[in-house]
């Protein structure tokens, strides 16, 4: 179901407004890193289905 996928992921939005990374970390900068494209990631999914 892409409708419950969307809302997942949707659901995944921190309090700060990004996604987090869902891998294991090399260090804390690569996480960091990581989650601004995950962030990109997961709003461009998410307008691409009209969700926002």
């Amino acid at each position: 179901m892409i409708a419950a996928d969307l809302e997942r992921l949707a659901a995944a939005q921190l309090g700060d407004g990004g996604w987090d990374v869902d891998y294991l970390q090399i260090s804390p900068a690569g996480k960091l890193d990581w989650r601004g494209v995950a962030t990109l990631r997961a709003i461009d999914i998410l307008r691409a289905n009209g969700v926002v």
